[in-house]
Protein backbone atom coordinates (compact mmCIF):
# COMPACT_ATOMS: atom_id res chain seq x y z
CA UNK A 1 0.00 0.00 0.00
CA UNK A 2 1.17 3.58 -0.46
CA UNK A 3 1.13 4.11 3.32
CA UNK A 4 3.41 1.14 3.90
CA UNK A 5 5.66 2.17 1.00
CA UNK A 6 6.04 5.70 2.42
CA UNK A 7 6.87 4.28 5.85
CA UNK A 8 9.49 1.96 4.36
CA UNK A 9 11.11 4.84 2.50
CA UNK A 10 10.55 7.36 5.34
CA UNK A 11 8.51 9.69 3.14
CA UNK A 12 5.65 12.05 3.92
CA UNK A 13 2.36 11.90 2.02
CA UNK A 14 2.53 14.00 -1.13
CA UNK A 15 6.24 13.43 -1.74
CA UNK A 16 7.37 14.24 -5.26
CA UNK A 17 8.75 11.67 -7.70
CA UNK A 18 12.23 13.12 -7.12
CA UNK A 19 11.83 12.70 -3.35
CA UNK A 20 10.66 9.10 -3.84
CA UNK A 21 13.69 8.33 -6.00
CA UNK A 22 16.13 9.99 -3.57
CA UNK A 23 14.65 8.11 -0.60
CA UNK A 24 14.78 4.85 -2.56
CA UNK A 25 18.46 5.37 -3.39
CA UNK A 26 19.32 6.20 0.22
CA UNK A 27 17.52 3.11 1.49
CA UNK A 28 19.00 0.91 -1.23
CA UNK A 29 22.52 2.03 -0.34
CA UNK A 30 22.29 0.35 3.07
CA UNK A 31 20.13 -2.59 1.98
CA UNK A 32 22.24 -3.75 -0.95
CA UNK A 33 23.62 -7.27 -0.51
CA UNK A 34 27.12 -6.04 -1.35
CA UNK A 35 26.89 -3.81 1.73
CA UNK A 36 25.58 -6.44 4.13
CA UNK A 37 21.89 -6.13 3.33
CA UNK A 38 19.73 -8.86 1.87
CA UNK A 39 17.81 -9.46 -1.34
CA UNK A 40 14.43 -9.56 0.41
CA UNK A 41 14.89 -6.01 1.69
CA UNK A 42 15.92 -4.83 -1.78
CA UNK A 43 12.76 -6.41 -3.24
CA UNK A 44 10.64 -4.57 -0.65
CA UNK A 45 12.32 -1.28 -1.52
CA UNK A 46 11.79 -1.87 -5.25
CA UNK A 47 8.11 -2.62 -4.65
CA UNK A 48 7.76 0.50 -2.47
CA UNK A 49 9.27 2.66 -5.21
CA UNK A 50 7.03 1.06 -7.87
CA UNK A 51 3.96 1.65 -5.71
CA UNK A 52 4.76 5.33 -5.14
CA UNK A 53 5.67 6.00 -8.77
CA UNK A 54 2.18 5.12 -9.98
CA UNK A 55 0.32 8.14 -11.33
CA UNK A 56 -1.49 9.99 -8.58
CA UNK A 57 0.41 8.46 -5.68
CA UNK A 58 2.58 11.07 -4.04
CA UNK A 59 1.42 13.77 -6.42
CA UNK A 60 -1.44 15.74 -4.89
CA UNK A 61 -1.96 17.75 -8.08
CA UNK A 62 -2.58 14.60 -10.15
CA UNK A 63 -6.18 14.15 -9.02
CA UNK A 64 -6.91 17.83 -9.59
CA UNK A 65 -5.57 17.57 -13.17
CA UNK A 66 -7.71 14.49 -13.82
CA UNK A 67 -10.83 16.25 -12.57
CA UNK A 68 -10.11 19.34 -14.66
CA UNK A 69 -9.55 17.15 -17.75
CA UNK A 70 -12.81 15.31 -17.14
CA UNK A 71 -14.73 18.57 -16.82
CA UNK A 72 -13.51 19.85 -20.19
CA UNK A 73 -16.34 20.00 -22.74
CA UNK A 74 -16.57 16.90 -24.88
CA UNK A 75 -14.46 14.65 -22.64
CA UNK A 76 -17.43 12.84 -21.13
CA UNK A 77 -20.54 12.18 -23.19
Amino acid sequence: TPTRARALLALAPGSSAAEVEAAFRRALHGAHPDRGGDEAEVRLLLEARRCLRQPGVGDPSFRARVVVDLLRPGVIG
